[in-house]
């Protein structure tokens, strides 16, 4: 028995969700799903579906629907932690500038354990099928 601790092998392999680059303007739960959505459809997942309970994306490279598990899900919206959040102006909706033209951050965005349970929620609402599988033509898949 190994006396290191394996990482846990997910939907992805090996590979953990990178964020780089990503800014929030209000930084709710709404925009955090929005996000966590775009990374996975980044992810190698052309498709995404909530049906049966579950999650799905498309894995394009295998032609299958693949569960992804919550625990990566909250992996993706924890990694925001510490992206931009920016100064918006509250007459115009648009990013205030810094003397550059780049936009003002107000501070780091926050992530806690109440914005990845809601982030997930709404993400599995807005992709929600129900019977998407069920009313799919029959056919055969292999692995």
């Amino acid at each position: 028995m190994s006396t290191s601790a394996q990482r846990p092998r997910g939907w992805l392999g090996d590979v953990h969700p990178t964020v780089e680059g990503v800014v929030f303007v209000r930084g709710d739960h709404a925009e955090l799903s929005d996000q966590l959505l775009l990374t996975l459809m980044k992810l190698n997942r052309s498709e995404l579906v909530m049906d049966e309970g579950e999650l799905y994306g498309f894995n394009a490279l295998v032609g299958l629907w693949e569960v992804i598990p919550d625990w990566h899900l909250a992996q993706v919206v924890k990694a925001f932690a510490g992206s931009p959040l920016l100064l918006i102006n509250a007459q115009t909706g648009e990013p205030v500038p810094n003397d550059d033209g780049s936009p003002r951050v107000k501070e780091r965005l926050k992530v806690s354990a109440s914005s990845v349970r809601g982030a997930i929620q709404i993400a599995n609402t807005t992709k929600a099928f129900p019977a998407f599988f069920a009313d799919a033509s029959p056919g055969i898949a292999f692995r």
